[in-house]
Formats: structure tokens, C-alpha cells, sequence
């Protein structure tokens, strides 16, 4: 997820650790090795796995249990957990993305609608659940940020896991620092990106998921607030009718036909520049050229992949950082915004005086690498050098044997009705 065990591998390599990348198989494309280099060179430490993260039992999970014997300690996100646990390994350190630790984990005890309630239904569902539960239970120390405080997860888990409240390095800034000119000849959009400075005034920029519609996601914390970007750069537009704005979006998240068709009402298409799901080299190249970056507006968040990729390219970023009317000393540069208004104001002003919002955001891959790289890579070798290599708890291994069982009995009788 936004390529965390990629960078976090990499910089790793950089300390001159042997650290070595394992990729599923069912990996969306645009968060593959590949998609985040300019070069071949990861093929050297990474290894492209047969299977599914979630194919816990299957038969070609021998071959991968060998090579994973191989090493000594073990960093995941997402579904890591689950995976290692399944066969019969410690995660040492877990780095979730989110919905890894505060919803999968639990979802085996919601309770299953009634036109759906077969014991066959969804078991993959109630697998990984209970694989994620047990796996992060076993987990030594987890890395994430006290903002995911607010879903109340850590009760639940054993007290025996170190929680360490760090943003990990989504993002490997090194290579992004100063974009190769060459880069732009291996890429897809660059030229679309290069004709759209050309012919613009101002560029504004968000790569964001659109999740604003949909009330289920609004409710559980992941709503996204593009309608207020759209409205507050629609007023843009109305407001300056001089200028040649752009506004880049991506029709990425469940949410996209909405967003299109408020942009219709809105009378705004003319101005919107869509752009297909794309590597994040891709993304990267476009926000570059851009004047300014745009990051979330629902709910405060401290830090994305958005947010990420802002600071290290040191772009004026307008997001939803932290609550209204409160200071964060602690914050990268950034233009808080909780509000259409505060969105409008902050866009309004950069028309104005676009030398000045340059000035706030130069020293943001500064910040990005002080804040978020150092101290995850320094505590992660930290935890490398202090490492005892700990097997999983008796009871646990126990439970283990136990899903197994249960699994193999329900994908049994699966089979069985549908054929």
C-alpha cells in the first residue's frame, strides 16, 4: 500500500542492511516496484510471489515458506500479519496503512446481513479477519501514528505490543529530489503534463481517492472532501475569468462519476484535466510542473500519500491537517484547510501572490525526511540490532491449527454447493 515496504526496503539498503522486498501477486499495479523507479534496479532485492496475499493455505506456499526461512526478521503491512501467521512466522514489526489494523482485524465479528447469512458466505472474509487478529497479536512492536488513536483498536490487542507513534516514510525522496530530464522519456503522460503547462496559467493538482459521496465511507472516517475542492475551484474559475486555471484529478476511489458530474454542474469540465490511475513516477512528474498541491478535506489527517508526495517535490500544499482553530507546532509547511472557504481563500490568495506560497513550502522534503525517514529507519535498525528471533505463542500456534481446520472443512462444503 502507496508503496511503504518498498521505501522503507530501500532506505533500509541504503544503511547497508540486507533487506529484501516480497510482492504479491495480486498487488494493484500502480503500487508495484516498478511503478515507483526509474530504473530496474529493485529486480536485485525483490522477489515476485506466485500467489495471493490472502491464498493462506495454498498448495505453493511451500516454496515461498522456504525462501522466507531464509531471513531473520520481518516488516509488513497490509495483510502481513495474516500471511505470516499462517505460516507459521512472527511478523516482528507491523506498519499499517489503516484499515489493516482498526477494521480488518474485526470484521469476523460484525454481524453478516440476513440475506447473506449461510455459513459459506464471504470465508475468506472471516479468514482474514482472524488470521489479521492473531497475527498482529503476535507482532512485537507496530508503527503508526496516535491520530489512528481515534478508531480505539490498541485495547483490543494484547498489552504486550510496543506501539511507536511514527508517520513512516511512504515515499523514497532521494530519487525525487531532482527528476531525472530523462525520466520524461519513459513516461506515459509526461507530455500531456508538459502541454498542460504550456498552455495554463495555474496548475492545480490532486491525486487524491474520491470517496465523497458515499455515506458508508464519510461514517467510518475515510471520506476524502473532493466535493470541497471542486466547489472552491469552481469560485476560482467564476472569480478570475482572466486567468487559464487547470485543475488534475484522477479517476481513482468509488466516488469519480459523482465528482464528474458535480464538475458538470458546476459548469467547470473545460477546466478539469483527467488523469487515468498512474504510477506514482507518473504522478510525480505531472505534480512537479504544477503550481499547487491538494490533499485531503473530510477530517483532519496528519499524513498520506498526498501529503507525502507534496513535501518531498516542496509544493504549496493546501490540506486538512488539524482541527480549526488549533496549532500544530509539530506540522510540515501547509496551508490548513477544513473548509470550502478556507480551500477558496488559500487558492484566491496563491493567484495573488504565488511568489509568497513558494516561500512557505521550501524547506517541506526537508521536513519530510527529519520527521518521517530518519526516525522510522533509526528505530527499525534499532529493533534489527536488538532482534531475538521469538516464536509464536504456544496458544496461538494452537488457534492456528484450529482455523486450518475449520477453513478446510468450509471451503469443503463450499465446493460441494456450487457444484
Amino acid at each position: 500500500m502507496n508503496h511503504m515496504m518498498f521505501t522503507l526496503c530501500r532506505y533500509l539498503r541504503d544503511k547497508n542492511i540486507d533487506c529484501h522486498l516480497f510482492v504479491f501477486k495480486d498487488e494493484p499495479s500502480h503500487f508495484l516496484p516498478q511503478a515507483d523507479s526509474f530504473d530496474e534496479s529493485y529486480k536485485e532485492f525483490t522477489t515476485f510471489l506466485n500467489h495471493r496475499k490472502e491464498d493462506f493455505f495454498a498448495d505453493d506456499l511451500k516454496e515461498t515458506k522456504a525462501k522466507l526461512k531464509e531471513f531473520d526478521f520481518f516488516i509488513g503491512t497490509d495483510l502481513a500479519p495474516a500471511f505470516l501467521f499462517a505460516c507459521g512466522i512472527r511478523l516482528d514489526v507491523f506498519i499499517p496503512h489503516g484499515s489493516d489494523i482498526f477494521k480488518i482485524p474485526f470484521e469476523y465479528l460484525e454481524k453478516r446481513p440476513k440475506v447473506v447469512n449461510k455459513f459459506w458466505w464471504n470465508t475468506s472474509l472471516v479468514y482474514n479477519s482472524t488470521l489479521q487478529w492473531y497475527g498482529i497479536n503476535n507482532t512485537n512492536h507496530v508503527i503508526i501514528d496516535d491520530e489512528y488513536n481515534r478508531f480505539n483498536f490498541k485495547s483490543r490487542f494484547s498489552s504486550t505490543i510496543n506501539y511507536h507513534s511514527l508517520t513512516p516514510p511512504m515515499l523514497y525522496a532521494n530519487q525525487y529530489e531532482n527528476i531525472p530530464e530523462s525520466a520524461g522519456q519513459k513516461l506515459i503522460f509526461a507530455n500531456k503534463f508538459i502541454a498542460l503547462r504550456k498552455n495554463y496559467d495555474f496548475i492545480i493538482f490532486s491525486q487524491s481517492r474520491h470517496f465523497w459521496h458515499s455515506e458508508e465511507w464519510k461514517k467510518k472516517g475515510n471520506g476524502k472532501g473532493n466535493d470541497l475542492l471542486i466547489k472552491a475551484f469552481a469560485r476560482l474559475v467564476s472569480n478570475y475569468p482572466n486567468h487559464k486555471f487547470c485543475m488534475v484529478l484522477y479517476e481513482y476511489g468509488a466516488d469519480v462519476q459523482y465528482s464528474k458530474q458535480l464538475i458538470h454542474d458546476l459548469n467547470i469540465d473545460g477546466s478539469i484535466q483527467w488523469m487515468p490511475v498512474s504510477d506514482r513516477k507518473e504522478i510525480m512528474f505531472g505534480l512537479k510542473l504544477a503550481d499547487i498541491a491538494c490533499g485531503e478535506f473530510f477530517r483532519p489527517w496528519f499524513f498520506c500519500g498526498a501529503v507525502n508526495e507534496a513535501l518531498c517535490l516542496n509544493k504549496p500544499l493546501i490540506h486538512y491537517c488539524y482541527p480549526e482553530n488549533e496549532v500544530n507546532a509539530n506540522a510540515y509547511p501547509v496551508l490548513n484547510s477544513t473548509n470550502e472557504n478556507h480551500i477558496f481563500n488559500h487558492l484566491s490568495d496563491f493567484v495573488k501572490n504565488p511568489s509568497d506560497y513558494k516561500n512557505i513550502a521550501s524547506n517541506g522534503n526537508e521536513w519530510l525526511i527529519k520527521h518521517s525517514v530518519e526516525p522510522v529507519i533509526d528505530l527499525v535498525i534499532k529493533l534489527i540490532n536488538e532482534n531475538k528471533k521469538g516464536k509464536l505463542n504456544g496458544n496461538y500456534t494452537l488457534q492456528l491449527s484450529m482455523v486450518r481446520f475449520k477453513i478446510r472443512v468450509i471451503n469443503f462444503i463450499s465446493r460441494v454447493f456450487k457444484n
